[in-house]
């Protein structure tokens, strides 16, 4: 289980009770599309979309953190031309001592989840840069940084 204690995150029951934490949980059909029940926790989610983070995944590289996230979008999101996509893997560096993360590759399958077809990818440039305080990107930062 993972508890969200205002903008941090725990694994501790017992602390989560102490502090008056919330639970947070994934969709479980979504867990078992992913066929890995318990690795990959729901981090932060809007009325658009949901961001997954499979710790597992989850490294040091150098100074920097590096993760795979999966953002699941509720509806298709237009893709150039007449494509779609659903579910997008991403990877990112995160610079814990500075707050800021960088984007570095993205692939685009055409169903939730990373289901269906790649349907695109794309290199990016490496630039990193501070989250909106309150950003869904800043909650996934604080949920790495302090693990």
């Amino acid at each position: 289980m993972l508890y969200r204690c205002g903008n941090t995150y725990t694994d501790s029951e017992e602390e989560a009770r102490s502090r008056g934490c919330k639970l947070v949980s994934a969709d479980p059909s979504v867990l078992e599309q992913l066929n890995v029940t318990g690795r990959y926790r729901e981090i932060a989610a809007n009325s658009n979309l949901k961001i997954f983070i499979d710790k597992s995944k989850t490294g040091r590289d150098g100074k920097l953190l590096k993760s795979w996230s999966v953002l699941s979008y509720h509806k298709p999101q237009p893709m150039s031309g007449s494509d779609t996509f659903q579910s997008v893997q991403s990877l990112e560096y995160y610079d814990c001592a500075n707050h800021t993360s960088a984007t570095k590759r993205q692939v685009y399958y055409k169903d939730k989840i990373t289901q269906g077809e790649v349907v695109g990818s794309v290199d990016l440039a490496f630039k990193f840069e501070q989250d909106p305080p309150g950003s869904m990107g800043e909650l996934v930062m604080q949920y790495l940084c302090a693990n």
